[in-house]
């Protein structure tokens, strides 16, 4: 007569199969393309939407705030140790610049602080999207605080030609494990 039990060694195989993708994702990485971002109202007519980028266009001198959501894909545990910011930026002049921050939302205070931060003009200027990553870590708890990234796209003064001046642009972020 055929047991109703499980055998010891098929309900390690089950839980295997139950918890191996839980364990994955907790190790995953959030990430999200310059063009899935929210523009703020001070980027109208600002922002040109570029394959999966985002960039200034026209010629005007502006700051265009750009917002990406977090959502927990760390396995919904609601904490995520130790991430910091991977980046790929373009900055190609002396004018423009490109500021990333993780922002963090208190559910119950709603404070409002920047856990991480990184500046473009940190770093060497290049005619091409860049990979830029932060020196800092930061944890997340997700149970107290909503997350987001908040990118800025500034030109501080007027491109005399806006076809070939100067224009910053965001491609991606990443939040991946520190070393």
């Amino acid at each position: 007569m055929p047991s109703h039990f499980p055998s010891p060694r098929m309900a390690a195989l089950a839980l295997a199969a139950i918890l191996a993708p839980a364990a994955a994702l907790a190790d995953s990485n959030w990430s999200s393309v310059g063009s899935s971002g929210v523009l703020d109202d001070n980027c109208a007519g600002a922002a040109v939407f570029d394959g999966n980028a985002v960039r200034l266009g026209g010629a005007a001198a502006t700051t265009c705030t750009i917002r990406y959501q977090i959502s927990d894909t760390w396995g919904g545990a609601g904490l995520v140790e130790r991430r910091f910011l991977d980046t790929l930026l373009l900055d190609p002049g002396v004018v423009t610049q490109v500021r990333v921050r993780l922002m963090a939302l208190n559910y119950s205070t709603r404070a409002l602080t920047a856990l991480l931060a990184l500046d473009s003009n940190s770093f060497p200027l290049a005619a091409g999207f860049q990979n830029r990553i932060g020196s800092t870590c930061a944890d997340l708890d997700f149970r107290a605080n909503s997350y987001f990234i908040e990118v800025d796209l500034v030109r501080t003064i007027p491109s005399l030609l806006p076809a070939a001046g100067p224009s910053p642009g965001f491609g991606l972020v990443r939040l991946p494990s520190c070393p």
